[in-house]
């Protein structure tokens, strides 16, 4: 995980994409568990990066719960 901090520390941008598939495909979100994952990218501020880790992770998950938490829900006018 210190690793994944200091990716964010230097540079969020640029390292986004590899953070996410590093979390997502070497276990990592399995070992910390999903909100430890999401509060990461909530510290550093990456709304980017949720949406990339959340889409990620349920695009791969098979837990209809959590499939239902993160539903997109409708924008309404």
């Amino acid at each position: 995980m210190g690793c994944i901090k200091e990716l964010l520390v230097v540079n969020v941008q640029g390292n986004l994409q590899i953070i996410v598939q590093v979390v997502n495909e070497y276990g990592i979100c399995r070992e910390l568990g999903v909100d430890s994952c999401v509060k990461l990218f909530k510290q550093f501020k990456s709304d980017e990066g949720l949406c990339f880790f959340l889409g990620a992770y349920l695009s791969s998950s098979k837990d209809p719960e959590m499939s239902s938490t993160f539903q997109r829900k409708p924008r309404t006018s």
